[in-house]
């Protein structure tokens, strides 16, 4: 409990308000017993009025200031007191400060309001029923119609019994050492450790149906249990799922997991470019199958037999690495090669980005750059380059042959490709754009550039 010490002007316009605890009231009380208050407030006009209440906060055990008979005399009374008439001095300077009439004034401060939370899902819709069929007796609850009181162990149990296949764990602490990996939230610290953080259900969709990497782990809300109960049938047998509470998952990750899940999945050794180059030139037609498991409706089958690759040059944003491999994806690309300079398109920021097309795209890193683009050239490949140059084409000329091999090489916003690069390149190719206007994100240019290529007309061989 507080109070509050009101000085106050003649012309009552100014105010000013010192908040002092509540158990000085009865040391205030004390000085107005005894001649020692006018020599303290100096030349501060009296009356001081006070509360009429006296000594009504004084601490159990101690004795009150006010049955002093004598003059008050600190080194007498108990320590708890001398501070309380310490603090009380600091109070009276500032009254002193504030010339003119003095009042004191003691209250309660007012509670703060309580914001009520926002009612669950189940409260709205018990609130929503047919007053007639509120029971719920005799009747089954629908799985998102449960009741607050079921406790979270309740219900991963009944959800185990139901799915038995699922490896499923109840996680009370986030300082389980099963979660110790998700803790271990760096990117780079969990490349060192051979693993990548996948969020959504969406992307996990992709991790566990179409792509071939293996999912180590999942850790989700109990709230997602039902949404993905299918979903995480079709894990590997012994592939452990942890569930636990919105408050632990976000002390683990250090943030707000909104979309209820994270996977942990293992990342696959990296190829060199030769036996990379070889492994996807003898699997022909392998994204149009994925894409046609992903739901999608092929649209390039005309041109499938074109083997589509993309090279990145130091490509350093995540979200830009991302949007690319969705677009590789997306126009029928069998695989990236990124250079050194690269950002890994298996941080986190970079899978979102990418709607998990990095986890279905292979993709290797070029550990001799640029000479390992001689070895796309030693394969077949046409090596086409967006650049201004006074060789450069408009894309509307692009013509290929139907089976051929074409690599995409992009270069990063700004810089562009480094010369290096560039003395490897067999076709300059440029992007028709309004008057004053020279240069897209390197993203945005790779989808049109990837598009272009993949329907570009079919030419004599």
């Amino acid at each position: 409990m507080q109070g509050k010490v009101v000085a106050e002007r003649p012309n009552h316009e100014a105010r000013k308000v010192v908040r002092v605890p509540e158990a000085l009231k009865s040391v205030a009380d004390f000085f107005l017993a005894n001649t020692l208050l006018s020599e303290r407030l100096g030349d501060v006009q009296v009356p001081l009025a006070m509360s009429d209440a006296r000594c009504q906060a004084m601490p159990v055990g101690e004795q009150s200031a006010c049955s002093s008979s004598g003059p008050f005399d600190p080194e007498t009374e108990n320590d708890l007191l001398g501070v309380m008439v310490a603090q009380l001095e600091q109070v009276l300077r500032v009254i002193k400060k504030h010339r003119g009439r003095v009042k004191a004034v003691f209250k309660e401060p007012k509670p703060r309001e309580i914001r009520k939370p926002k009612a669950s899902i189940y409260q709205r819709q018990k609130h929503n029923r047919d007053p007639l069929e509120s029971s719920t007796e005799g009747r089954q609850l629908p799985q998102n119609d449960r009741p607050e009181e079921l406790e979270t162990a309740e219900y991963v149990d009944e959800f185990q019994l139901k799915h038995p296949a699922v490896d499923l764990s109840l996680i009370k602490d986030f300082s389980d050492e099963r979660l110790i990996e998700y803790a271990t939230i760096g990117d780079p610290i969990l490349k060192d450790k051979g693993v990548f953080i996948v969020e959504s259900q969406n992307i996990l969709k992709r991790l566990i149906r179409v792509s071939t990497l293996e999912t180590k782990s999942i850790l989700m809300d109990p709230r997602a249990l039902d949404s993905m109960s299918d979903l995480l049938q079709e894990l590997p047998e012994h592939t452990p799922v942890y569930v636990s509470q919105q408050e632990v998952l976000a002390k683990v990750m250090g943030y707000t997991v909104h979309r209820g899940c994270v996977g942990l999945a293992k990342r696959p050794p990296l190829l060199p470019v030769a036996d990379f180059l070889a492994g996807i030139s003898g699997l022909p037609g392998v994204e149009l199958s994925s894409r046609k498991r992903l739901g999608g409706v092929d649209t390039l089958e005309a041109h499938s037999g074109r083997q589509l690759l993309v090279v990145m040059e130091n490509l350093g944003n995540p979200d830009n690495v991302g949007g690319i491999f969705r677009s590789a994806l997306a126009f029928g690309a069998r695989g990236v090669i990124l250079s050194p300079g690269c950002t890994d398109p298996f941080y986190r920021k970079s899978v979102r980005a990418a709607m998990g097309s990095s986890l279905v795209l292979p993709f290797t890193r070029a550990q001799e750059w640029p000479r390992d683009l001689l070895l796309l050239k030693r394969n077949g490949y046409t090596l086409v380059a967006l650049a201004i140059t006074p060789t450069a084409i408009d894309m509307s000329e692009l013509a290929f042959a139907a089976s051929a091999k074409v690599a995409l090489v992009l270069g990063a916003e700004g810089p562009g490709l480094s010369e290096e690069a560039l003395e490897h390149i067999d076709v300059h190719v440029e992007i028709p754009m309004a008057k004053g206007v020279d240069s897209l994100n390197v993203a945005v240019a790779a989808a049109i550039s990837l598009h272009a290529v993949a329907t570009a007309p079919c030419s004599s061989e």
